[in-house]
């Protein structure tokens, strides 16, 4: 997938101690794609990285090792499976 605002619109993904719903989110608008997964587990895993040259599916990757998740492509939508992660 491609990001599909405009440029002058895309966001930096470039984040500092950020809630991982808040990655999700960015990558949702940016991208025109669902993230389904459990909010209450990753409600206190925060993301520090700088993701602003890789391609959707490098992203997701640099995310799910972070919090200690994966992820899967259903029906076009991103599923993130997680335990929740240790801070």
């Amino acid at each position: 997938p491609e990001i599909i605002l405009p440029k002058d619109q895309i966001p930096h993904f470039s984040f500092e101690d950020t809630p991982v719903s808040e990655v999700f989110g960015a990558i949702e608008i940016a991208y025109g794609v669902d993230i389904l997964y459990d909010a209450e587990l990753l409600k206190d895993c925060p993301l520090t990285a700088t993701l602003d040259n890789q391609p959707l599916n490098e992203k997701l990757m640099i995310i799910c090792k972070a919090v200690e998740a994966t992820y899967e492509v259903l029906d076009g939508q991103i599923v993130i499976h997680s335990e929740g992660c240790r801070n």
